[in-house]
């Protein structure tokens, strides 16, 4: 019979591959909808590829713990992303915060999973669960640099034409909160 240890981590890793499936649907909606950005698009593409490892990754895990993955795991539909809404202006800059912060709440998950699989004594699944958070955090920090370049040149556009330009009116009204950034002196403290 397995310990509660390990039957939460096993718990624990379907979830994980279960979130790296819908990761999986939401970057090949991004990758449809993402025309006029193409450093941003080969980066999802190259961050697809990667899911899709630590998917595999992941049911590897599952399976050396003695639990399955169901081929098209039933789970709930992701939600429409905004990509697919508006990938101009503020729409976009909004997608590309909503993006960065699916990216941290997947880094947390792998600290979690980290920890589980420390205290149910399987340092390789805590090897795998390491080097994912890497790969999620080095996500995470890709687009937000990205996000602060394409901010920046929406901002000075808008200082040189005294307006923001179509597409951006709720930015202007005040309708939408600004995007909130750590300071840059001051670095996001990461446990792992």
């Amino acid at each position: 019979m397995a310990s509660c240890v390990h039957t939460r981590l096993l718990s624990w890793l379907q979830a994980a591959y279960l979130m790296e499936d819908q990761a999986q649907r939401r970057l090949q909606t991004m990758l449809c909808h993402i025309r006029h950005h193409p450093r941003l698009r080969a980066r999802i593409a190259e961050h697809l590829v990667d899911t899709r490892v630590q998917a595999d990754e992941l049911a590897a895990c599952i399976e050396r713990l003695g639990g399955a993955v169901a081929p098209g795991a039933p789970a709930a539909a992701p939600p429409s992303p905004p990509h697919a809404d508006a990938l101009r202006g503020a729409g976009f800059l909004r997608s590309l915060e909503i993006s960065h912060g699916l990216e941290n709440m997947e880094a947390a998950a792998y600290c979690a999973l980290i920890d589980a699989a420390e205290a149910a004594g399987e340092p390789r699944i805590a090897a795998v669960c390491q080097r994912l958070l890497h790969e999620e955090l080095a996500m995470a920090e890709w687009l937000r640099d990205y996000q602060d370049a394409v901010l920046r040149r929406l901002l000075k556009r808008e200082a040189a034409h005294g307006a923001p330009p179509r597409g951006d009116c709720e930015a202007a009204a005040g309708t939408r909160p600004a995007p909130v950034h750590a300071p840059a002196d001051r670095p996001v403290e990461v446990r792992r």
